[in-house]
């Protein structure tokens, strides 16, 4: 009977009050947590100020631990990339997308048409050691949408995840002229091949990615803190959807922020890093930020 107690007193429990943010700078509109309008955390005590060095901070702390756990499905037993697979798999996509003819730098961008999964984060951690900025792209869009993010960032490389999304950037080649490659998640039939040449465009497997870049690999151009670090596109309910640049310290500023916020700073070195069950969108903010900050612990 003591566990339905305990139970009852966790399920009835009065919640504490909310802590509403405090405005410490009224002229710029400037917010803070309550308990920190005395101090703000400052960036360089974490000792890193874009995303390339915070994964690599994470992948000299983990190195043979497991990063990234994932599955096909749920009666499957989970899988899993340490920190340092995930880091030499990263470079050989980043060096496969360099030898498709792009340029590392910071006005490289890349588009990842896809779910959630693991080939996502690869794909996206690909970006940041050569400073080339990756751009989500979600069906919630809509055909229109998507086709405009496409045109507008003249992206000439999107990963996609399965067939229908391949389909459709064949058929939209003609009002998306920029792009050039599609690098899917799955091994194309011959007729996809086909449709794809009839379009001008090379199709190619992640994996044929991977093995271009392992064996052509491309020396790292890391980015600066105020490089672009990812757009990210608004859904586009007030008309077209609007991209928003993101710098690598504006990103880390949000997930640091995050990290204090939920103790996990200073948790990770006595209780062991948290481990996070991913559900939400790489494409937006929250979800991509989530990911790359517990990768930093």
């Amino acid at each position: 009977m003591d566990y339905i107690f305990s139970l009852f007193q966790i399920l009835f429990k009065k919640p504490l009050p909310p802590k509403s943010a405090v405005e410490v700078d009224p002229k710029e509109h400037i917010y803070a947590h309550p308990d920190y309008i005395n101090g703000l955390e400052d960036l360089s005590s974490f000792g890193v100020r874009t995303i390339y060095e915070a994964l690599l901070h994470g992948m000299q702390l983990g190195s043979d631990r497991p990063q990234f756990s994932y599955r096909q499905s749920s009666d499957q037993p989970f899988k899993s990339y340490t920190y340092k697979q995930v880091s030499e798999i990263t470079k050989e996509i980043g060096s496969g997308i360099v030898n498709t003819g792009l340029k590392p730098s910071n006005e490289t961008f890349f588009g990842i048409y896809a779910s959630a999964s693991v080939n996502y984060v690869l794909c996206l951690y690909s970006a940041w050691p050569y400073s080339m900025v990756p751009i989500g792209i979600y069906d919630s869009l809509g055909r229109d949408g998507v086709k405009f993010i496409i045109r507008q960032s003249a992206v000439e490389l999107i990963f996609a995840d399965d067939l229908q999304r391949v389909k459709s950037l064949i058929e939209w080649k003609d009002e998306t002229l920029a792009l050039k490659t599609i690098v899917c998640f799955f091994e194309p039939t011959n007729e996809l091949m086909k449709s794809a040449e009839e379009k001008h465009l090379n199709l190619l497997t992640l994996d044929k990615l991977r093995e271009i870049g392992r064996n052509n690999p491309v020396e790292l151009v890391p980015p600066k803190p105020s490089d672009s670090a990812v757009i990210m596109y608004t859904s586009g309910s007030t008309g077209e959807p609007k991209g928003c640049i993101i710098t690598h310290e504006s990103f880390m500023c949000a997930i640091f922020g995050l990290l204090v916020a939920l103790n996990l700073k200073s948790t990770s070195k006595t209780e062991g890093v948290p481990r996070v069950l991913n559900y939400m969108p790489l494409a937006h903010m929250f979800g991509c930020g989530t990911v790359v900050g517990v990768s930093y612990l």
